[in-house]
């Protein structure tokens, strides 16, 4: 089973997979790539089909992502994947509008994830979101001496967006989502984390499963019934 792993630059993502992992879990952290630079016409201006084929660079990487944790699990193991499609389908809905675009490419982005993930059998099946505020992101971005966070300021204007969804989602899809809150004491976090795993690898079901399928359409529903808060 796949547990995605969630929440804004600096939440402490990472470090809460890497003391999942040292406390036993058959976890493979499976990080994503760097921030791909977005390409623009000649005319220097983006375009709807730069900002798709952009999309789908990073979608494809979650579904190559996803096929290979799925290969070394099965379903009495943990797989934690660092960011998956949830981040990706957010950031394809929010862009355009928090850029003041008037287009939005989400339709033809979720038609062809619904198509491309088909074959991946062992998908995400649930998703832990780590939360925080603001002043929190800030202050953590600031006094981390060993990572460098080149987007992370680009990250922080989605993070509040983002956490609106994750909350829809997580009222929506009762025991698929945990979310923990950032501020929290770590011991506290992962003792949460790892009850959210063990519980979901007893109670597994196919209507419990969260896959990137669902992830595009409940992120569509999401930013769509929330858009007069998260604009």
């Amino acid at each position: 089973m796949i547990f995605e792993v969630e929440g804004p630059s600096a939440v402490g993502k990472t470090t809460l997979i890497n003391a999942l992992i040292r406390n036993g879990y058959k976890g493979i952290d499976e990080s994503p790539p760097d921030k791909r630079p977005l390409k623009k016409s000649l005319n220097n201006k983006l375009t709807p089909l730069d900002f798709l084929r952009n999309q789908l660079w990073y979608a494809d990487d979650a579904l190559a992502r996803y096929a290979k944790i799925s290969e070394q699990t099965d379903d009495v193991s943990c797989g934690l994947l660092d960011m998956g499609m949830f981040h990706v389908a957010c950031y394809t809905w929010l862009f355009p509008v928090l850029s003041g675009y008037d287009w939005s490419v989400y339709e033809k982005f979720k038609d062809y994830i619904q198509k491309q993930s088909t074959e991946i059998k062992n998908q995400a099946r649930r998703m832990i979101y780590i939360d925080a505020d603001l002043k929190t992101l800030c202050e953590r971005k600031e006094n981390d001496q060993y990572r460098r966070r080149d987007s992370h300021d680009e990250n922080i204007r989605y993070a509040m967006p983002m956490r609106h969804v994750a909350h829809y989602l997580s009222a929506a899809c009762p025991n698929m989502i945990l979310i923990l809150n950032g501020t929290d004491a770590f011991d506290y976090k992962l003792k949460m984390a790892e009850r959210f795993i063990q519980f979901s690898l007893e109670n597994k079901s196919v209507d419990s499963e969260i896959t990137p399928n669902k992830i595009v359409s409940y992120v569509n529903h999401a930013c769509e019934k929330i858009m007069n808060e998260i604009i």
